[in-house]
């Protein structure tokens, strides 16, 4: 391994562990992790969650849109996804260390969520793609959050 990289590791207060080549190796290797963390940015919701997390809400209104079209089992059954979709998406970007109530687009990412939870608690309406609509939205608002500089307002 080349010098300057094991000295970067040494510079970042790790211990260069013998001198043998094994040691060397390891500690070129966490020099270059430590680099690699350094230069990126941490997003909360990844792109691949973000896509599961869009299945599932397409799938959520898909669901939702063809059970508006049997009389009254519908509707309640359409309630009882709404509600679940809520907690399941609620509970989902809690674990992705998001939440609904801090973070500098806070009112966005609120009125996303409580907007497509009242428009498919209404009957007829409840067909439109809401719940799809409140997500994309609340990963847009995350992803400008974690893309805004600390010193400025995103």
């Amino acid at each position: 391994m080349p010098a300057p990289i094991i000295a970067a590791g040494a510079r970042a207060g790790m211990r260069v562990i013998g001198a043998k080549k094994g040691g060397q190796a390891l500690a070129a290797r966490q020099a270059l992790t430590l680099a690699g963390k350094a230069g990126a940015s941490k997003k909360r919701v990844g792109t691949i969650a973000a896509f599961f997390m869009l299945a599932t809400a397409i799938t959520f209104d898909a669901l939702q849109f063809f059970l508006t079209f049997i009389p009254f089992l519908g509707v309640v059954i359409n309630i009882f996804i709404t509600v679940l979709a809520a907690m399941i998406f609620w509970l989902w970007f809690l674990l992705l260390g998001v939440s609904y109530f801090s973070g500098k687009k806070m009112g966005l990412k609120l009125a996303a969520a409580m907007g497509g939870l009242i428009v498919e608690l209404v009957p007829i309406i409840d067909a439109l793609p809401a719940i799809t609509v409140g997500v994309t939205v609340v990963i847009i608002a995350t992803r400008l959050e974690d893309a805004a500089p600390s010193g400025r307002p995103a």
